[in-house]
């Protein structure tokens, strides 16, 4: 974006710090990604997971002002219930941590946002299973998503392919899934994973965006565990919202 450019954008808002009687914005946007913003005389539209339309100008260090906002909707539920608000908190920290200031659009990122919150704003829902398929899906859109198989053997001679049921290993750091027989393979960085998951964690991949018709099966907390741990690989950040619940309470 040029300095002096003034540009529409529709955002949704991660995070928010006043200073100096003005509001810093940490927000998605539809049309260049994670962006940070800069304003006064904001109010409500400057809180956490509100919609807005913002007119901004170029500004230093990749700051840009804030020249006018409109609001669009936000997500009132989600403060009505810990567990959700919570969730909400992770989505909003790992797709900060894992995005970078680079000014590039992504609207499948911001539409998948947009369609978890709106899950838990308006329907009851299965918080780990969302969870799981937000964070696979968020993997997927900037490029870490896990190889399903590390296996070098054909699909003939593998196990574990055959077999999905199977014991195998998930290592963090060449970033996917080793079967039993390649184990000796694993990094210092690895777990083993208990038969049953490498199935849960194909049933995430594929055509299908729909989360409800994944992650049916059990062991869906393990597998949330997982992907944070994975994604968080990815990143120099502590995820401070894994234990927002605790400080709430």
């Amino acid at each position: 974006m040029k300095a002096k450019q003034e540009i529409q954008i529709e955002a949704i808002n991660l995070r928010t710090i006043k200073l100096n009687g003005y509001k810093l914005l940490s927000v998605y946007s539809k049309e260049y990604g994670l962006m940070k913003l800069s304003g006064s005389k904001l109010g409500g539209r400057s809180e956490p997971f509100v919609r807005n339309y913002f007119w901004i100008s170029g500004g230093s260090n990749e700051i840009h002002n804030i020249k006018q906002s409109e609001f669009i909707s936000h997500f009132k539920n989600l403060s009505l219930d810990l567990d959700k608000l919570t969730c909400a908190w992770q989505f909003a920290e790992f797709l900060e941590a894992c995005s970078h200031f680079h000014e590039e659009k992504s609207p499948e990122i911001f539409n998948l946002f947009i369609e978890c919150l709106t899950h838990m704003d308006t329907e009851e829902v299965d918080l780990q299973a969302l969870s799981n398929y937000f964070l696979w899906q968020l993997s997927e859109y900037l490029g870490y998503k896990p190889h399903l198989t590390l296996c070098e053997l054909e699909s003939a001679e593998c196990k574990l392919k055959q077999n999905p049921e199977l014991e195998a290993w998930f290592d963090f750091e060449q970033g996917g899934v080793l079967c039993k027989g390649c184990s000796e393979k694993a990094s210092t960085d690895s777990v083993r994973i208990l038969p049953g998951i490498y199935k849960l964690l194909n049933s995430l991949d594929g055509a299908n965006h729909n989360f409800k018709e994944k992650c049916k099966t059990g062991a869906v907390d393990f597998v949330n565990s997982l992907l944070k741990r994975y994604l968080q690989k990815h990143t120099s950040k502590k995820m401070k919202s894994l234990n927002i619940s605790k400080q709430l309470k």
